[in-house]
């Protein structure tokens, strides 16, 4: 049986996770990077195309995103042939995730909108 721990233990063993495309792999490439392997993403044109691009984004990687099938090709390419790029990477990624808006006080920033929500109804009823 692989549970959840042997499936992230597993992930570090890999140099570059490629993303899917056109369907992101969401959840996926957020535990890849928190483990601190790269993934290069697509993106997409709709919401499930776009989560691993805007999360990626937020944690300041924008060199992991691509914005065509050849820029997709491109960069995994390039990675791929920069292990000293690809192990600078590794060492940084989970602490650019932690401290990034995808992850820190994100409750806070969700609660706070959801008040700026209420208060607008509010005065609008």
């Amino acid at each position: 049986v692989n549970t959840h721990t042997q499936h992230l233990a597993d992930m570090r063993k890999c140099d570059l996770m490629l993303d899917p495309w056109p369907h992101c792999g969401g959840l996926g490439v957020l535990e890849a990077t928190f483990m601190g392997v790269p993934t290069v993403t697509m993106y997409g044109t709709q919401c499930a195309g776009r989560l691993a691009a805007s999360a990626l984004k937020a944690i300041g990687r924008r060199e992991l995103v691509a914005y065509s099938q050849e820029d997709y090709v491109g960069r995994a390419v390039y990675m791929a042939s920069h292990p000293e790029v690809l192990g600078l990477m590794r060492s940084t990624l989970r602490s650019e995730l932690v401290n990034s808006p995808v992850v820190k006080d994100y409750h806070l920033a969700v609660e706070s909108r959801y008040k700026e929500f209420w208060r607008k109804y509010c005065e609008n009823s």
